[in-house]
């Protein structure tokens, strides 16, 4: 039996994985993969009353790998998902497009943030971070939004204007 018969995605997937992989060529290089272009996790941000609350999409990752901390008013959320006990070099992949590895997030929070109020929870691949008392109304300040009259607006049409 040929390898070529043995994957039935052969041709589209084959196909489909080359582009990927020609285009992280292009716009990473040749580079390894390092802390500077590591993997993102996808996060939401909610306000929940006084709170900020952080949840962080961490499938496949083991919550002793994963770290939270503040600094100067970012909170870093640190880790690495790494490949399943054992199945490293010992299997081959049709389709490979979860990241591995380290990875790192940050985000800016108000300046009155206190180390003290924040709490994490990790389960089933979610990481969620809760600042207690985050939001004042100290930290809202309305923009004023100026709107023209019809009246007021200028059209211009084409090099000479409207006629």
């Amino acid at each position: 039996m040929s390898s070529e018969s043995k994957n039935p995605f052969h041709g589209f997937v084959d196909t489909l994985a080359e582009m990927a992989r020609m285009r992280e060529y292009a716009l990473r290089g040749t580079e390894d993969r390092t802390e500077a272009n590591a993997w993102v996790p996808t996060v939401d941000i909610l306000i929940d009353g006084d709170d900020i609350i952080v949840r962080c999409e961490l499938p496949g990752v083991a919550g002793e790998d994963v770290d939270v901390s503040l600094s100067h008013n970012t909170l870093w959320i640190w880790g690495q998902r790494n490949h399943p006990t054992g199945e490293e070099g010992r299997v081959s992949f049709y389709v490979h497009e979860r990241s591995m590895g380290a990875f790192r997030r940050s985000i800016s929070l108000p300046p009155h943030i206190d180390a003290s109020k924040l709490s994490a929870a990790f389960a089933d691949g979610l990481l969620e971070i809760r600042i207690a008392d985050a939001i004042s109304e100290e930290d809202v300040e309305r923009i004023q939004i100026s709107v023209p009259h019809a009246d007021d607006r200028a059209i211009q049409v084409g090099k000479e204007g409207p006629k």
